[in-house]
């Protein structure tokens, strides 16, 4: 009796643990969905905020992927994108989280880094992600991000949908100046030679 409630406790275990995580992940790519990144987003802001903190978004979109899906299909696409998750997610921190924020989209939250810092971040993040084309069925595809980068400490956002804002402007201003960049919010901040 007892090696039977162990196996059902332990397959029990299992199973809630394989619903918190298609609760929590992106099916896909196997990174935090969209969901679960705005809970922790609320809770790691109003930390920042009462330890006086910084907190850092950095949000990037992969340039041109109609492209990939259009010229190659979902199939390339769904590969382009957890080959890209998978690098994002090994070339972090265990302490960051990466996000699927929709589509093609990611946003990674930083705890404890500056502005600065978390320019450094995505500009590393840009050349990991150009560095090397994803292989999609012998074919290498050539795949660039375009990054834009938001803090708290010292920007005054009111909120953590102002803060979310702001690096979603700041990664459009980076698409609208030629992609392939990263821009804070001090304007385009780093771009491909």
């Amino acid at each position: 009796v007892l090696l039977r409630f162990s196996l059902q406790t332990a397959l029990t275990a299992q199973w809630q643990q394989s619903l918190y995580s298609a609760a929590v992940r992106d099916r896909l790519t196997e990174v935090y969905n969209r969901a679960y990144l705005n809970d922790r987003l609320e809770k790691d802001f109003a930390n920042a905020a009462h330890e006086g903190t910084s907190l850092s978004i950095v949000m990037f979109d992969l340039d041109h992927f109609k492209r990939v899906n259009d010229t190659w299909g979902h199939l390339a696409g769904d590969q382009v994108l957890r080959t890209i998750a998978e690098r994002v997610q090994g070339s972090l921190r265990e302490v960051d989280l990466v996000a699927r924020y929709g589509g093609e989209e990611f946003v990674v939250l930083l705890r404890e880094v500056s502005l600065q810092p978390a320019i450094r971040v995505a500009e590393r993040l840009r050349r990991v992600i150009s560095a090397h084309p994803v292989e999609f069925e012998g074919h290498q595809l050539e795949i660039s991000a375009s990054f834009g980068v938001a803090t708290t400490l010292g920007a005054g956002f009111a909120s953590a949908s102002d803060l979310m804002a702001s690096a979603d402007a700041n990664l459009y201003r980076a698409k609208a100046s030629g992609r392939d960049r990263v821009c804070g919010p001090e304007g385009t901040l780093s771009a491909v030679s």
